[in-house]
């Protein structure tokens, strides 16, 4: 049986500060309080210097891709309107066999973006514009793409279908090109689904380059479609390593036969990018093609071939200008890997 005990008012008030005076006095409670003013601080800084808006951005979009964070602003970088003089189109459409990430340039400056994804059928969603243009080192420009889209509800089916964008480059240089979006519909970040480097010739350089190298052009090229079979070839049989399926392996047979059977007069050369990239260890087959803005989830680029035949010529940890062509795609969960031939090392 319990009884009751009515303390005095007096009593009761000493108990509740005594109590009070402990726990004011603990360190847990004063380092709980230099955080708060800590973070008022720092967040009265921010604001300061950046504005309310850029600070409501970047808590709810910040865009990330693992081991670099890229910072695209929520309003337009330039009064001007960058889609519109760039001529900027754009288009969801079918795809057809194993398309990857590429963005490819002809000799009179048009642009062309090819970024294949599974789509629920149901899009409602599906703006591209470019977002900002920048400066970079020795004279690159760095054209920022965004992409927004819903990816398509899943209320039919998943479909296999690519987003295909044209533009249209005002000079020529070299161009870094990169497509920012959401990696799928059920997500919100901005993250860094693709991105290369073109360069583009003025008239007078490509009327010189077909007029003067003619021969020795045609000569490098016999070489590097050779050596590009030859790295396909290989690469098939590296993939086949690594499947298990009965489906996956028959395809992986069928094209295996096709390119042995093909020559080098009659291989078209796939995807061609140029940048920055380096290995980590030595340099070998299936070994991995490290390139700017890969994440600790890809895209991977495992190499199958070099032009030569030397892969001595890069040195673990060296970084090179690397001119090199994705052969055959490799399987690796949604990102768009590759095996590579290296045609040239700089």
């Amino acid at each position: 049986m319990m009884v009751g005990v009515q303390l005095p008012e007096r009593t009761a008030l000493s108990i509740i500060n005594w109590r009070w005076g402990i726990l004011a006095n603990s360190e847990i409670v004063r380092s709980f309080f230099r955080g708060i003013i800590l973070a008022v601080t720092v967040l009265a800084m921010v604001v300061a210097c950046n504005g309310p808006d850029r600070l409501a951005f970047a808590a709810t979009e910040a865009p990330c891709a693992t081991d670099v964070c890229l910072v695209v602003p929520d309003k337009e970088s330039t009064s001007v309107d960058l889609t519109t003089m760039y001529k900027l189109t754009h288009s969801v459409v079918d795809r057809e066999g194993r398309e990857q990430f590429s963005v490819t340039s002809d000799d009179k400056g048009r642009v062309d973006l090819v970024y294949p994804f599974i789509s629920g059928g149901c899009i409602k969603v599906n703006e591209l514009k470019i977002q900002s243009v920048e400066s970079g080192e020795g004279g690159l420009q760095i054209i920022n793409l965004v992409w927004r889209s819903d990816r398509g509800a899943p209320c039919k089916a998943f479909l296999r279908v690519k987003l295909k964008a044209g533009m249209e480059l005002p000079r020529p240089g070299r161009y870094l090109i990169q497509l920012l979006g959401t990696q799928n519909f059920a997500e919100e970040k901005i993250i860094l689904l693709g991105r290369q480097e073109i360069f583009v010739k003025d008239q007078a350089e490509r009327n010189s380059l077909g007029n003067v190298t003619g021969k020795t052009a045609d000569k490098e090229q016999d070489a590097v479609k050779k050596t590009c079979l030859a790295a396909t070839v290989n690469a098939i049989k590296l993939e086949m390593r690594r499947q298990q399926g009965q489906a996956i392996l028959d395809r992986l047979q069928a094209d295996l036969e096709k390119f042995q059977n093909m020559t080098a007069e009659d291989f078209n050369l796939p995807e061609k990018v140029l940048e920055e990239a380096y290995v980590e260890g030595k340099a070998i087959d299936n070994g991995i093609l490290y390139v700017p803005m890969m994440s600790r989830s890809g895209p991977w680029y495992h190499m199958s071939g070099i032009v030569g035949g030397d892969y001595e010529l890069m040195k673990p940890g060296v970084k090179y200008r690397v001119t090199y062509y994705k052969v055959y795609p490799r399987m690796y969960w949604h990102m768009p890997s590759s095996y590579v031939c290296v045609a040239e090392v700089r």
